[in-house]
């Protein structure tokens, strides 16, 4: 008992920091997510705790497994959540995914990437395709996208590219994606790889803002840092960054885990 009161109250804060501006009824998008609790602390179940099932939560991932976990606690519990296999990119094609010992190591075989991030000499043939063409084949309103929420090991950027009507249409749109990896996945052509995200962002009416993870308070007591590291100026960390329309304020309170 005691261990569940503990697991709801940190979701609870960990949605409200990561989400502050989602409500009841939005419609918002996980792309990439990892099935590894057996209680409901993925993102793409925190976006669907939030928007409720007047809402719709929609995942996207092109791990099988990761796909059909996820559908049997949606059926479970009786979430509207609709579930899409399938990569993300900037263009549709067909490619292998380089698997992780857990979905959160998967790869796309196209992402440049280091040899330490290699977990397993494992690939499966995935499709690839941009969000823009998942979310109209899925026959989804996009004005009413609110939430966008890119952690997919390399290939966020590509995503963004694949996004570009989403990114126009949507109303009151917020994104949040990993960034700033070192090594080579943190590299687009060579520039950082939040410069370019970044760039792109701006050209299309967004602001962003960027911040390594033990820069965040509420992302440092999840991963247990301790305060001397948590102080630490370290700029190999990779990070998150969030953007929003120009036009509109970030949350003072948003966070990431």
């Amino acid at each position: 008992m005691l261990i569940k009161t503990l697991v709801n109250i940190r979701n609870f804060i960990d949605r409200k920091v990561k989400f502050p501006f989602v409500k009841k009824g939005d419609t918002v998008i996980q792309v990439g997510f990892e099935m590894s609790s057996p209680n409901l602390t993925t993102d793409l179940f925190l976006m669907q705790k939030a928007v409720g099932n007047t809402g719709l939560t929609i995942g996207v991932d092109p791990d099988p497994l990761n796909i059909a976990d996820a559908a049997a606690i949606a059926e479970k519990h009786k979430l509207n959540v609709k579930l899409i296999q399938s990569a993300t990119f900037s263009k549709y094609g067909k490619g292998e995914m380089i698997m992780g010992h857990r979905a959160g190591g998967n790869i796309l075989d196209c992402v440049p990437t280091d040899a330490d991030m290699i977990q397993t000499d494992r690939r499966v043939e995935v499709e690839f395709d941009t969000l823009d063409s998942l979310m109209a084949k899925a026959s989804v309103d996009v004005v009413k996208i609110s939430f966008v929420n890119i952690t997919n090991n390399g290939a966020e950027y590509d995503t963004l590219i694949g996004m570009r009507n989403i990114l126009k249409e949507a109303e009151n749109l917020e994104i949040s994606m990993i960034a700033g990896r070192p090594g080579k996945m943190g590299l687009i052509d060579g520039r950082s790889d939040v410069e370019v995200k970044t760039e792109f962002l701006n050209t299309q009416g967004y602001k962003t803002k960027f911040y390594r993870f033990n820069q965040l308070l509420w992302c440092s007591i999840n991963h247990m840092y301790i305060l001397r590291e948590f102080w630490k100026n370290d700029k190999t960390m990779e990070g998150v960054l969030f953007a929003v329309k120009k036009d509109k304020n970030f949350s003072p309170i948003q966070s990431y885990s």
